[in-house]
């Protein structure tokens, strides 16, 4: 009889995304706090063989906008800044190329374990 498993730590993670937008040559840095359900990398690895669209692999995994790092690169019609949440997540998905494999990427990366040197 093989016994079951469980972490330790909770099953919800938060992560950065850090990135830069190119405005007119300059490269200006933004970013955002989110936080996602935790998976299994056994059950990763079998919706990702499964080839699930990227972005509905991102909505399974409960994924928030927690918070804008340094400025917020979206604003309204009226100029006021979008607060973090659904709709700016949403919204960036949209209108910045490659964000949606960022964050993607991003979540994989604070879903797996990492290494430490030194003591």
């Amino acid at each position: 009889m093989s016994k079951t498993y469980k972490l330790v730590i909770s099953d919800r993670i938060e992560f950065d995304v850090k990135f830069t937008l190119n405005d007119g040559g300059v490269e200006k840095p933004f970013g955002l706090r989110l936080a996602a359900k935790r998976q299994a990398l056994g059950d990763q690895d079998r919706e990702l063989k499964e080839q699930v669209l990227v972005q509905e692999f991102l909505d399974s995994r409960e994924l928030t906008m927690l918070s804008w790092i340094g400025k917020c690169p979206l604003v309204d019609e009226d100029g006021n800044q979008l607060p973090p949440g659904k709709e700016a997540l949403a919204a960036l998905f949209e209108l910045v190329g490659g964000m949606v494999s960022l964050v993607f990427a991003s979540y994989l990366q604070a879903n797996s374990v990492k290494g430490r040197s030194g003591n």
